[in-house]
């Protein structure tokens, strides 16, 4: 349904549709989640991205857990631009807080 309605707006030509991945996933059941992760790391290993350190950080949650164990709630984020760094404050949508921690996904 979503494909149906992308490529039926006007500032989405074809042609640059044709540049994307596209797969079914589903947050809520957690469905391709693993596959979708995996395809972005793929795809960031290959352009070898640089941060400019200087730029606040910009980017969008892929997941977000309630509580994990002890550590509390735990969000995936793919940064676009900037660094995040332990401490920072971050907002998204509603909701807000500061970064305890960090690990990365190897």
């Amino acid at each position: 349904e979503v494909k149906k309605m992308t490529t039926s707006f006007p500032q989405y030509p074809e042609t640059y549709l044709t540049n994307m991945d596209s797969m079914a996933i589903s947050a809520k059941s957690g469905f391709n989640m693993d596959e979708l992760k995996n395809t972005l790391v793929e795809r960031l290993d290959g352009l070898n991205p640089v941060a400019d350190e200087n730029a606040p950080p910009y980017g969008g949650v892929i997941e977000a857990l309630r509580e994990d164990g002890g550590r509390g709630e735990v969000i995936t984020v793919v940064l676009l631009k900037g660094t995040l760094k332990t401490g920072d404050y971050f907002a998204c949508g509603t909701c807000h807080g500061r970064v305890k921690q960090m690990q990365t996904s190897d």
